[in-house]
C-alpha cells in the first residue's frame, strides 16, 4: 500500500512539473515574439544587441527600414519579413491572397480587396 501511495504522489508532483513546463514555453514564446517584433521595428542589430562574435561580413549589417507591404482594411502592417501577423493568417485561411494586402510602390494607399 505504501508503494502504491509513494506512486500516487510522484505522479501528481509529475503532473505538476509537466504543466509548469507547458505555461513556461507559453510565456516564452509570448516573450520571443514581442523582443522579436521591437527587434524588427527597431532594426536592431546582433552587434547592439552585444554579440561580438558574430562576423561583419555584410549580412549582419544594419538595412534601412523597407517600409509596409501589406496592410488590411483596419491599417494594421506587415513589412514582410518576419512571422506573418493573425490578421494576415486569418485572412490567408479565409481565401484571401497575400497580393490583396499589397501596399502600392507610389503611394500610401491599399490596394482594394477583392468583395469577400
Amino acid at each position: 500500500m505504501c508503494i502504491y501511495l509513494n506512486l500516487m504522489i510522484l505522479i501528481k508532483i509529475i503532473r505538476g512539473f509537466i504543466r509548469a513546463k507547458r505555461l513556461r514555453e507559453q510565456e516564452i514564446q509570448s516573450v520571443i515574439e514581442s523582443i522579436q517584433k521591437q527587434i524588427t521595428y527597431y532594426n536592431i542589430t546582433l552587434q547592439e544587441l552585444g554579440y561580438t562574435n558574430v562576423p561583419d561580413d555584410g549580412l549582419a549589417r544594419r538595412n534601412s527600414s523597407k517600409g509596409v507591404y501589406y496592410r488590411n482594411e483596419e491599417g494594421q502592417t506587415w513589412s514582410g519579413v518576419g512571422r506573418q501577423p493573425r490578421w494576415l493568417k486569418e485572412a490567408l485561411l479565409n481565401g484571401m491572397k497575400k497580393e490583396d494586402f499589397l501596399v502600392k510602390d507610389t503611394e500610401d494607399e491599399i490596394i482594394p480587396l477583392k468583395n469577400i
